[in-house]
């Protein structure tokens, strides 16, 4: 049996941000109170998790910015966007992955394409099965010399951190 969004008629990617488009406008406003609820007991139940976080661990930066994310909220996608920033900065891909979408869909930071296509450009992992959808996203909001300014900042960036490993 199929779920309500598999049902919807689009491709995974498509898919996706029409779920997120309905979760915004019908789910939130009436599980939002839920969600809060979720993310103090998990916080609750998992101390260690901020504190390795508070520590700099961006594996534990990128855990709690995806439970400031389930909050659905401006001020939980602010404070998400903050902590994955702090994660991708370490080179972590899930998190530069997450905040280039931040950069997408304006959750937690202004909307910015260009910043969007460089985040999403760094985070080279191959478990992300659709950062190439989002990065022709992006690209497609930008001009070719905005998307060739991303693409050197990407290079300079990795540049300057080859010397430190990453997580």
């Amino acid at each position: 049996m199929k779920s309500i969004i598999e049902t919807l008629p689009f491709e995974a990617p498509a898919r996706d941000a029409q779920v997120r488009v309905l979760r915004k406008r019908l789910l939130i406003p009436a599980l939002a109170p839920l969600f809060m609820l979720l993310t103090v007991a998990v916080a609750a139940q998992d101390p260690a998790l901020l504190a390795k976080a508070q520590a700099g661990d961006p594996v534990a930066e990128n855990s709690l910015g995806d439970y400031y994310y389930a909050l659905n909220t401006q001020a939980g996608y602010t404070q998400a966007a903050g902590w994955y920033r702090k994660a991708a900065d370490q080179g972590y891909p899930k998190a530069q992955y997450s905040l280039g979408i931040s950069y997408c869909w304006h959750e937690g930071v202004p909307q910015d394409y260009q910043q969007a296509y460089f985040w999403i450009d760094l985070a080279i992992d191959g478990k992300i099965s659709d950062r190439n959808h989002w990065l022709n996203y992006a690209a497609s909001h930008l001009t070719k010399d905005q998307i060739a300014q991303a693409q050197g900042q990407a290079q300079d960036w990795l540049r300057s951190h080859a010397e430190k490993p990453g997580p």
